[in-house]
């Protein structure tokens, strides 16, 4: 079975520091980072890979980094881009950092797949992560706290149906997930922020953002054996195509 990859562009960061994705690297460089839900389709359906960050400014400039958008909405990004939310029956969650699972409401047959490591730490994550997670900040509840109920919590790598495959990708944070997908042009890996950069890959540089160095070395070494291919979450570049692995 093959499926085709498509990149959404969410939200858009500017000016922000690469040090921050690609550890020890790059410090002072300012670039464009993009906030992406991958649209995972194929004879099944649709699959979504992480469901995005918040289209709120107010909420971003309170608690986060200014981001600004195309769309007006999340709905609207799903819409213009071929996506009916509701016949959405799998939402995969890579981890549980703001950017990444925000917006589940939107999709309201899915269930939700997350490792049962990376939602053990979001609810009492070290307190220089809190923000990151949401956790113990006032007036704020954990986005993807609100939809537990339709959580399916998993433990380790799995099948997730014929054709995609759920790899753990640890060091980022603790439970970090990629999706392996089978398509014509070979097995491509939704690795998230394992890899936040091509750069991340290719030179084997840690992220800026981590909990376990030598987990993130070994989860990019983990990722060449398991896959042809690797789409990063952040990097620009992945926006060049519109469509992968037709």
């Amino acid at each position: 079975m093959y499926y085709t990859i498509q990149p959404i562009c969410a939200g858009m960061y500017h000016q922000f520091e690469q040090s921050r994705f690609t550890f020890d690297c790059n410090h002072g460089v300012k670039i464009d980072a993009p906030l992406i839900i991958w649209a995972v389709r194929g004879p099944e359906g649709t699959v979504i890979v992480d469901s995005g960050p918040p289209l709120s400014s107010e909420h971003a400039l309170k608690h986060h980094i200014r981001m600004d958008s195309e769309y007006a909405s999340i709905a609207e990004a799903l819409e213009k881009n071929d996506v009916n939310p509701e016949e959405v029956k799998k939402v995969v969650i890579t981890h549980l950092h703001w950017d990444h699972c925000y917006n589940l409401e939107l999709f309201p047959n899915a269930v939700i797949y997350s490792q049962r490591k990376e939602m053990q730490y979001a609810i009492a994550p070290l307190r220089m992560h809190q923000i990151t997670y949401e956790t113990n900040m006032r007036e704020v509840v954990p986005a993807w706290a609100k939809h537990v109920s339709r959580f399916e919590i998993l433990d380790g790598d799995c099948r997730l149906q014929e054709g995609l495959e759920i790899y753990t990708l640890p060091g980022h944070t603790k439970g970090l997930q990629g999706v392996c997908v089978n398509t014509r042009k070979g097995r491509i890996l939704l690795g998230s922020d394992a890899f936040p950069m091509f750069e991340n890959y290719e030179k084997s540089l840690a992220p800026g953002i981590h909990i376990n160095l030598e987990d993130c070395f070994a989860s990019i070494q983990k990722a060449r054996r398991v896959s042809d291919m690797v789409l990063p979450a952040h990097d620009t570049r992945v926006l060049d195509q519109r469509i992968y692995g037709d």
